[in-house]
């Protein structure tokens, strides 16, 4: 970022209107009910307008349980008003193991409703539920699991609902509540097609005091949830800072979820870059924009689907940055910053820039730079959308979803003040390029590439002299780095189509030729080496043939339905490659190696997918 730049946007940028609009949704949407939704929409609203942005839009989606975007089925309204659970047997006076005043997050998201003046019901462990043939009304404990391994399990054998104690923050803060927020799999949410049930969330201080109980015998609960499910609605916040071409960054952030850091600072540093931005440009301290700068606000993964779904939308799309996540105190989550670049399935030039801005405005700030995958908001890189994404947050650690988020000390004001201007200088670097900076903009990426390369160079060297890596390993992860880099310097010529990428390119070209000479290996044979199930993944070449990854599964039957999570592989699946080779590239992508038990289940689910449509293999 040019000193002018930086120094305009510290003048402008309003950190304590950040902190303030952060809080403002926040406590809108502290008890995470539909019902107050359309009034933390309507606020992020009424806040962009003030901003100065163009073309700010509310729009409405259905939230009813069978809407489906790509394919994100949309689940219900839901809203809850009270809940209780306590022990009453063994007899010895009533103890309660939540406070829904105290702690909302006592009830799972979506959490079914009891019949009114509530239920009681007798409790069992996991274990004994996936020994018995039947639940026989009870509620089901879950020792530390998270419900959403026993959700169907416990519904199949008649189960009541399930009481978890599940917390990856268990062993530093005992005494703290795990938000329970997507309990169903494929997919997140429960839709038409699923059995409500009721899922209470306790500490895991509470989650010992019942273990020891049902230790010593029989357990019994009275609980009451007045809960709702229903037909609604929910919205989408959008806004511009018009460029002078079609072409769109996009900023992405979530709200409906009850944290000030998740992410009620996001939509907040979403509405403040604008405004901020909108304000220089009006001052003349920044230039016209050549590309629009585009504000997205919806709800977690299902709202953008919605709106990438427009093929205009995709096509105008440059970049996605997600603002997820932006404020968490990293001396209290032990984790440093995370600059997550796009995933090299969809290469993206602009992490070699975001890495090096990120060096010079966090400084002093522990850094880590992150290849991309597909996870929440940047599914906007799943090749069928085709939308670059990056992502600058703090990483959570065990805190993930646990009440210490609501502790003021978790939160890190200035750090997501910085973010925040971070990303607003790194938008208008690329939004007002001009000739000259286009030029140093491809002096950089060259100049990154190779220091890029060079730098494992060494690493493939020493862990080869080491014993860790074979000749053979290294020669594929040089090719992978190299074809990463290739689609790096391509990428830049899309963004400025004045770039010629093929110096670039021809200047990988040999510094591949020349890494692969450094580690010679024999010819081998692949196939001698292969396992059955590497063999019948090299027999298989898939095609995406749906827009979107298949998340909810909803072309499939509900007890057909797989749980996945190889939407960083599928993201390979250009028509190409066949399954063997995918498997290499997310080993080379992620540096986990592949084994046959993961091949032989990707095998299965690719085709599952292939029987309903989602793939097609030859």
């Amino acid at each position: 970022m040019n000193e002018s730049l930086r120094q305009a946007i510290a003048r402008e940028f309003q950190p304590a209107r950040l902190e303030r609009l952060t809080r403002d949704i926040a406590a809108i949407e502290k008890t995470f009910c539909y019902r107050r939704f359309a009034e933390s929409a309507r606020y992020c609203y009424e806040q962009m307008r003030e901003a100065g942005l163009a073309d700010v839009q509310l729009i409405e989606l259905p939230a009813d349980g069978a809407t489906t975007h790509m394919d994100f089925t949309m689940p219900q309204a839901w809203d809850v008003e009270d809940a209780s659970l306590e022990i009453i047997e063994p007899a010895g006076g009533a103890v309660p193991l939540v406070d829904y005043p105290a702690m909302p997050l006592c009830v799972a998201n979506r959490c079914a409703p009891t019949p009114p003046g509530g239920i009681i019901a007798e409790v069992i462990t996991a274990q004994q539920l996936r020994a018995a043939d039947n639940a026989g009304g009870a509620f089901v404990y879950t020792e530390g699991q998270h419900p959403q391994t026993l959700r169907f399990e416990a519904v199949a054998k008649g189960a009541v609902g399930l009481i978890s104690d599940r917390s990856p923050a268990r062993e530093i803060a005992p005494n703290e509540t795990y938000w329970i927020n997507g309990w169903c799999s494929p997919g997140w949410y429960e839709t038409r097609e699923h059995m409500p049930l009721t899922c209470f969330s306790i500490s895991p201080s509470m989650g010992k005091l019942l273990s020891e109980r049902l230790q010593r015998g029989a357990v019994r609960v009275r609980a009451s949830v007045r809960s709702r499910l229903y037909d609604g609605s929910i919205y989408t916040v959008t806004g511009l800072l018009p460029g002078k071409e079609e072409r769109e960054i996009v900023l992405l952030a979530h709200i409906y979820e009850p944290f000030p850091c998740d992410d009620a600072v996001g939509a907040a540093s979403l509405i403040e870059i604008g405004r901020s931005l909108a304000a220089l440009i009006s001052q003349g301290a920044l230039r016209p924009l050549n590309v629009g700068v585009r504000l997205l606000i919806s709800m977690e993964r299902y709202g953008f689907a919605a709106y990438f779904q427009d093929e205009g939308v995709r096509r105008r799309s440059l970049l996605g940055i997600s603002m997820d996540c932006v404020s968490l105190s990293p001396t209290r989550t032990g984790e440093p910053v995370e600059v997550r670049y796009s995933p090299a399935s969809m290469p993206f030039w602009g992490d070699l820039l975001l890495w090096r801005m990120a060096n010079e405005e966090l400084g002093g700030r522990p850094l880590a730079a992150q290849c991309g995958n597909l996870s929440d908001d940047t599914f906007i890189s799943d090749l069928t959308i085709g939308v670059p994404s990056q992502w600058v947050w703090t990483r959570v650690g065990a805190t993930h979803h646990s009440s210490l988020w609501f502790r003021e000390e978790m939160n890190d004001w200035a750090l997501g003040a910085d973010i925040a201007r971070l990303i607003a200088g790194y938008v208008a670097s690329l939004a007002t390029a001009d000739k000259q900076d286009v030029e140093q903009f491809r002096e950089m990426t060259l100049q990154g590439l190779v220091e890029e390369a060079r730098s494992r160079q060494r690493e493939w060297g020493e862990a080869v002299a080491q014993g860790k890596l074979s000749a053979q390993d290294v020669r594929q992860q040089a090719r992978f780095l190299l074809e990463w880099g290739a689609g790096r310097a391509r990428s830049l010529a899309r963004t400025f189509p004045s770039v010629d990428a093929r110096p670039i390119l021809g200047q990988i070209v040999a510094l591949g030729e020349e890494l692969i000479a450094q580690f010679p290996c024999s010819p081998l044979l692949a196939e001698q080496t292969l396992s059955s199930a590497a063999r019948e993944a090299a027999g298989m070449v898939p095609r995406r043939a749906t827009l979107g990854m298949p998340f909810s599964q909803a072309r499939i039957p509900l007890d057909e339905r797989m749980p996945g999570g190889f939407e960083q592989a599928l993201n390979w699946a250009d028509g190409a490659r066949n399954l063997w080779e995918i498997a290499q590239c997310v080993q080379c992508e992620t540096g986990v190696a592949t084994q046959d038990a993961w091949l032989e289940r990707f095998i299965r689910y690719c085709r599952l997918m292939e029987r309903y449509g989602y793939l097609e293999i030859r």
